[in-house]
C-alpha cells in the first residue's frame, strides 16, 4: 500500500470531530443526571449517585472510544474523562476502561503511522534520533531522553 503524505490537521481533525460526537452522545445519555446536578439538594445526592452508577454498556463503549481518541491526539489531556469513567463505573472497571482506551488509542496511532509518510524534518529530529538509537527505546521513551538535545 502506498504511503500518503498527510497534513497534521487532516489527522487531528477527524479525531476532534469524533470527540465532539462522543461527548454529545454522552451528554444526551447523561441528561437526567445533569438536570439533577443543576438542582442538587442533600436529598438528591443518593439518587444522583445511583443514577450515575447505573449506566450501561453503551455508555461504557462511548467512554472507551472517547478515551482512545483523546489518547491518540498528541497533547490532549484526558484526565477529566478518566475521573468521570472511574466515577461512573467504580475504580476497577474504570481502570480497565481507561487502560483499554489508552491501548486502543496507541494502536490507532501506530496503525496510522504505518500508512503515513513522515516528513524529512520529522525524520531528522534529534530527539527521535536519540530515541531510536537508545539501547532500550521503550525505556527511553518512558523515562525521557538522557541526552540533552
Amino acid at each position: 500500500m502506498e504511503k500518503h503524505r498527510l497534513n497534521k490537521y487532516w489527522l487531528i481533525g477527524p479525531g476532534v470531530i469524533a470527540i465532539i460526537l462522543l461527548v454529545l452522545a454522552l451528554v444526551h445519555d447523561f441528561m437526567p443526571e445533569i438536570r439533577l446536578l443543576m438542582d442538587l439538594t442533600p436529598a438528591h445526592r443518593a439518587e444522583l449517585l445511583t443514577m450515575i452508577r447505573s449506566n450501561g454498556i453503551r455508555d461504557l463503549i462511548f467512554m472507551l472510544l472517547l478515551v482512545g481518541v483523546m489518547n491518540a491526539i498528541p497533547g490532549l489531556s484526558n484526565a477529566v474523562i478518566y475521573v468521570f469513567v472511574g466515577l461512573c463505573y467504580g475504580p476497577w472497571i474504570g481502570l480497565l476502561v481507561n487502560w483499554a482506551g489508552n491501548i486502543l488509542g496507541n494502536c490507532a496511532v501506530a496503525a496510522l503511522l504505518s500508512h503515513v509518510k513522515l516528513s524529512h524534518n520529522f525524520k531528522q529530529n534529534k530527539i527521535l534520533d536519540s530515541l531510536t538509537h537508545h539501547r532500550h527505546p521503550a525505556l527511553g521513551l518512558a523515562v525521557g531522553s538522557s541526552r540533552r538535545c
